[in-house]
């Protein structure tokens, strides 16, 4: 299957630097990592996760399993790094991996409150879910579902690399079709913006470069209080 893919990574309005990396591989690789704000080195830690990915897709010739043995690898290198590097301790980040590695599907790796997102015939769906205190509430009936964007508990984060000796990812595959659009974002994006948001910038701008650069033109509009960074995959068709 043909693709076509766009990128984009926006410090925001308020964060000193930016502490978001992506991945964006020719044989259908993509990733975004969001290092934890306020904590010793988010930013090495989130260009470590997606180096990580990108050496073992690269390595390892897409051998099945390949994806959540690069995420327990990207948390041991994370580890390994802030262990031996004074001031870098207890160092992390949030990660989300998408890999076309069949024509007709996507496999995808999660863990944090970066998102993927698939928009088809019109329709936004979510496809990853939220590492976060307010997931949690959510689920258990605290909070109603409509008043996510921008609650305080979507920052506290339940699952990340570099804090813990194991981790699992959250690992799904799913139908892909010509047409589809992948949509990778960190909390930048999808904290400050709503999925009603986000479905409107993607269904006025079908290319894929477009479409991010809405998204963060609508964030900095908001105040853009958090790094904004967001990967497209445009599979086949470029019809929505």
């Amino acid at each position: 299957m043909q693709w076509t893919s766009a990128a984009i990574s926006d410090r925001g309005l308020v964060r000193e630097r930016n502490e978001d990396a992506f991945l964006r591989l020719d044989d259908g690789v993509f990733a975004v990592a969001d290092g934890m704000g306020g904590h010793p080195a988010g930013d090495v830690a989130s260009r470590l996760a997606v180096a990580t990915v990108r050496d073992a897709a690269e390595a390892s010739r897409r051998s099945p399993g390949w994806l959540g043995e690069a995420v327990r690898d990207a948390n041991r290198s994370i580890r390994e790094r802030a262990e031996r590097e004074p001031g870098e301790e207890g160092m992390g980040t949030t990660l989300s991996v998408l890999a076309l590695d069949a024509p007709d599907r996507a496999s995808i790796a999660h863990i944090g409150d970066c998102r993927v997102y698939l928009w088809r015939d019109g329709a936004l769906a979510r496809l990853t879910r939220d590492d976060t205190a307010l997931q949690e509430a959510i689920e258990a009936g605290r909070v109603d579902a409509a008043r996510e964007t921008g609650h305080p508990l979507g920052s506290m984060l339940t699952r990340v690399l570099g804090l813990d000796d194991d981790v699992e990812p959250h690992l799904d595959d799913v139908e892909a079709r010509p047409g589809d659009l992948f949509l990778i974002c960190s909390d930048g994006i999808c904290g400050v913006l709503s999925d009603e948001d986000i479905a409107a910038a993607l269904r006025d701008h079908p290319e894929p470069g477009e479409g991010l650069a809405e998204l963060v033109q609508e964030v900095n509009r908001r105040g853009a209080p958090d790094n904004a960074t967001a990967v497209a995959v445009r599979l086949g068709s470029a019809a929505s």
